[in-house]
């Protein structure tokens, strides 16, 4: 398996899942601390957060590749209510058959 952190390659339905999970578990602890108002959780919680970031986003390019797409299409995500749809699109669509 290849580095979560990596923006190269391709990723499997359950693979982009468990980078998404990690990122998720990541990035939770900086939403605690910006509900509680706690500026030294905040901070300490950026330090968890910023990979956690990086992991779900260069999942999604690897996710994207896997199906045949481009990876700048992560982008189109910031778009309200679209980031919603492309995880289904993420988690029905099959990627394509690796070449051997």
């Amino acid at each position: 398996m290849e580095s979560v952190f990596s923006f190269h390659g391709r990723t499997s339905r359950l693979g982009w899942l468990a980078c998404n999970i990690a990122g998720g578990l990541l990035i939770a602890p900086l939403f605690v601390g910006l509900h509680l108002g706690d500026a030294d959780l905040v901070m300490m919680a950026l330090l968890l957060a910023l990979p956690g970031m990086v992991i779900a986003v260069a999942s999604h390019v690897r996710r994207l590749r896997d199906i045949g797409l481009s990876g700048w299409l992560t982008l189109v995500g910031l778009l309200p209510f679209a980031s919603t749809l492309m995880m289904f699109v993420y988690l029905f669509i099959p990627g394509r058959p690796r070449e051997a």
